[in-house]
């Protein structure tokens, strides 16, 4: 005799239960799965930066640029790292400039509305970085930003560094330094350009230019290239241990003391 297999509004229900627990496991591992490709896009994207960085360096003894804006801005132009960098192979196109968690820019184009607000998923730009052998304007746009401190002013633009409230004795002049793998050279960021100084608190309601790294881009961390020109994860709340500028006091914040804003008490303070 054969038995007909019956399943009960119950069973149905479990059966439907246990379908909609496995679509959502799959779907969260499908997301966490492309967050981290993306992540590792970005740091592939900062080696590429590291090669473009240690062609200019390897030309000019390791030196740095002068700093930053100005007249005379050109490709190539000893002026700001995006005039530098230009001919060593920043000029391959944008895509690389961008983390891709945060490659659309805040403008719809160069001059144009802001489309975007300014937070961790979007790029900076666009920024006007000098004029090409043609004349034009050439522009970019981006999700990394430069340690300003990062720059060799010569005397005669000591002045406008002073006036933008930099001393140039705090300055890495040179990439042959000591503890160069704790210098941050160029980092996830909401802007082209940082500077932190010590003082700085984190946001909302901070102080200061490390607010423009301190982004939770990557689950309570972003990826920064260092003056060794190595590429790694950065935890958030070590942002404030690392060596900015020659006189930066690395002790001044510990991580798992620290009174962190709620927005970042979850991520980790591991920074050995």
């Amino acid at each position: 005799m054969k038995h007909k297999i019956a399943f009960t509004k119950k069973d149905l229900v479990v059966a439907l239960l246990c379908l909609v627990f496995l679509l959502a496991n799959l779907a969260a591992v499908g997301a966490g799965g492309r967050k981290r490709a993306k992540q590792a896009v970005c740091l592939s994207n900062l080696r590429q930066w590291s090669n473009i960085f240690a062609s200019y360096l390897a030309d000019h003894e390791g030196s740095f640029w002068e700093g930053w804006g100005g007249a005379g801005n050109r490709p190539g132009y000893n002026d700001n790292w995006m005039n530098a960098l230009w001919r060593y192979g920043a000029d391959a196109g944008f895509e690389f400039w961008c983390c891709p968690m945060a490659n659309k820019p805040r403008r719809s184009e160069p001059g144009g509305e802001l489309v975007r607000p300014k937070d961790a998923y979007a790029a900076w730009g666009w920024l006007s970085i000098g004029r090409g052998e043609d004349k034009e304007d050439l522009v970019a746009y981006g999700s990394y930003g430069l340690n300003l401190w990062v720059s060799n002013p010569v005397s005669k633009r000591e002045d406008e560094f002073i006036r933008a409230g930099y001393e140039v004795k705090n300055c890495w002049k040179n990439a042959n330094v000591k503890g160069a793998d704790n210098i941050p050279l160029f980092f996830g960021s909401e802007q082209a350009e940082s500077g932190p100084r010590v003082m700085d608190t984190p946001p909302p309601g901070g102080l200061g230019r490390m607010q423009r790294h301190c982004i939770n881009r990557h689950n309570g961390a972003i990826n920064g290239l260092f003056l060794d020109l190595s590429a790694r994860r950065v935890p958030i709340k070590c942002l404030w241990n690392f060596k900015w500028h020659r006189y930066f006091d690395i002790y001044i914040i510990d991580p798992k003391n620290y009174v962190w804003p709620e927005w970042m008490d979850r991520f980790e303070a591991d920074c050995d």
